[in-house]
């Protein structure tokens, strides 16, 4: 049975991540499917199972271990469901520059040529975010992006939309997402229904 892969990709991306739909191909029986997150736990209704956080440390002026990032839960900012994470990096008081870092490597690996959406939303006035796909044979795709909710349509209250498929490598499997921001002066971007989606045929 000939489908249109395309029709079906636009459909899917249309109607989102729990999306299921019916597509007469050229007169054939309805194909029914599903768009699949290929991550686990991507909105933080769970908290942060799944995900691996990480940030910068500092000696502070008592010679004490501070550490001023943290990728923290939040439920006043969230674009879907009741959670977002809060990757804060605090300003150390010497100028120094540090870091959040948030990664998740995917139980099943994915074909970039099967991942049709690719994307995260995002919430911040002036803050970097900072991208790399790992692939399974070592290599990566790195991109980053200036998060500046004033851009944000009204109706989606601060959020933009972040869409990196376009830095996928063809060829390549999909094997870890890591997600990075720095600051020298302090900062807090929120982060939501992050997606590496593919779509499933239902037989």
């Amino acid at each position: 049975m000939k489908i249109n892969r395309m029709l079906i990709a636009l459909v899917a991306m249309t109607l989102g991540a729990v999306a299921q739909a019916q597509i007469p191909p050229n007169g054939n029986p309805p194909v029914h499917f599903t768009v699949v997150n290929a991550l686990n736990n991507p909105g933080f209704e769970s908290g942060t199972p799944y995900w691996d956080t990480s940030g910068s440390y500092y000696i502070n002026s008592e010679g004490d271990l501070t550490h001023p990032s943290i990728d923290k839960i939040t439920t006043q900012s969230h674009h879907s469901g009741s959670r977002g994470l809060n990757m804060h990096v605090s300003d150390t008081g010497f100028g120094d520059y540090t870091f959040a870092d948030l990664r998740q490597t995917l139980s099943t690996p994915l074909p970039t040529s099967a991942c049709w959406d690719a994307s995260l939303w995002a919430k911040s006035y002036g803050q970097t975010l900072f991208l790399a796909i790992i692939y399974t044979d070592g290599t990566a795709s790195q991109s980053q992006f200036y998060v500046w909710s004033g851009d944000a349509k009204p109706a989606d209250n601060g959020w933009v939309k972040w869409d990196f498929r376009s830095i996928l490598k063809s060829g390549k499997t999909i094997k870890q997402i890591d997600i990075s921001t720095e600051s020298q002066s302090g900062s807090d971007v929120v982060l939501d229904d992050i997606s590496l989606s593919y779509l499933k045929i239902i037989p």
